[in-house]
């Protein structure tokens, strides 16, 4: 039941429909240390971060800026010249700048890597990757500092120069996220604004203004925990810059860690803006989606489908299948895995085409971070 002493505007009759998305920000860590906690706020990439919002253009000062990759990296003492403009001379920067606790031994110190495939582990044999590095220095939170490297193949011997950024400001409770792709540093704006549907094109895959793991829980679909990933093991150790390697059960709580810090000025956010059917859009349409499997055994057909399909959290129940009947229903189906040209249908280690991912029956289910949100709806006594 909604709480009317919430609001200062309560219309007398309202409805909730699928429309534009809320989301916001908390929480956090103490983000203090480096370098760049003594930084004048003008910084070698004043002038240089372009406003990448929907709508925006030109550029956007700096130095009002305080999550860790502005002070760290943006905000850095030195030639204007030297501002970054890849991955690599990201973290050569910040090997000057982020020295605390661990980070201080240099080289691979400080970070850490969850490699995520689509193909290697049905394939059975290294492919195509998706890294994702985690920074974390001194008594700072592990999603304070996040990284993502696409289109990373198994010969690769370069990383790419291209980068995205998610970067926690630990005293607005919110994150920014930036992106460095063909020599421009970009800005796509903050947890804030994508609450609203406003910002730039991240606000598409971080809806609720959060970090984005859709295949949150074991058996983490296509992260490393419950198999190991063709390949990903030898990709890290190839790389300085991708640290020590680490698995979809690390990240999964890096992923828990830095959208429960968001939840309430989440919930503070929409509250702000007197639209009921947008603060309580979580409990009746899907914001955020997680991907659950219905079995954790790779490359075997599971014994029973769980409910979620159907009637999301509603029900717990499953519902037995025979593995004779899993298989026909693919073939009936016509069910088949797909390459990046979405087209070409994978093949495995014995020439037969791919029909299901390594953990069968990927489900789409309510989001934890959506459960994050209502959970919080109620402890406020909102409903």
């Amino acid at each position: 039941m909604l709480n009317p002493r919430r609001f200062s505007v309560l219309p007398a009759a309202f409805w909730l429909a699928c429309a534009s998305p809320p989301s916001d920000d908390e929480d956090g860590g103490d983000s203090a240390g480096g370098k760049g906690d003594e930084l004048n706020g003008k910084g070698i990439c004043a002038g240089r971060l372009e406003d990448k919002r929907d709508g925006k253009s030109g550029e956007v000062g700096i130095s009002e800026l305080g999550d860790v990759f502005a002070r760290l990296v943006l905000r850095a003492d030195g030639d204007p010249t030297d501002c970054p403009m890849s991955y690599g001379e990201v973290m050569a920067k910040l090997r000057e700048t982020d020295k605390e606790g661990e980070c201080g031994n240099g080289g691979r110190a400080g970070i850490r890597t969850a490699v995520v495939s689509e193909t290697a582990q049905v394939m059975g044999k290294p492919d195509r990757y998706r890294a994702v590095p985690i920074r974390q220095c001194g008594n700072r939170g592990p999603h304070e500092l996040l990284f993502s490297l696409f289109g990373i193949s198994a010969t690769t011997s370069k990383l790419p120069d291209s980068v995205e950024v998610i970067s926690f400001d630990a005293t607005k409770k919110l994150f920014n996220y930036y992106a460095i792709e063909g020599g421009e540093l970009g800005f796509f704006g903050s947890s804030e604004e994508y609450m609203v549907g406003e910002g730039g094109r991240c606000k598409n895959c971080h809806p609720a203004g959060g970090l984005n793991m859709k295949e949150l829980e074991a058996p983490w679909v296509h992260w490393e925990g419950d198999t190991t990933t063709p390949g990903a093991a030898e990709l890290v150790d190839r790389f300085d810059d991708l640290g020590t390697r680490t698995n979809g059960i690390d990240l999964e709580s890096v992923v828990d860690f830095g959208n429960q810090a968001i939840t309430t000025p989440r919930v503070n956010r929409m509250l702000a803006t007197n639209d009921v059917k947008q603060l309580l859009r979580p409990l009746f349409c899907t914001v955020q989606i997680n991907i659950a499997t219905a079995t954790s055994s790779g490359n075997s057909p599971p014994d029973a489908i769980p409910s979620h399909p159907f009637v999301g959290n509603l029900g717990f129940d499953r519902l037995p299948i025979t593995a004779e009947q899993y298989r026909n229903a693919i073939k009936a189906a016509g069910q088949r895995v797909v390459g990046p040209n979405g087209t070409t249908q994978l093949v495995d280690q014995n020439g037969q085409g791919v029909t299901d991912t390594f953990f069968a029956f990927p489900i789409v289910k309510t989001s934890t971070e959506d459960i994050f949100y209502i959970t919080q709806l109620q402890q406020m006594g909102i409903i």
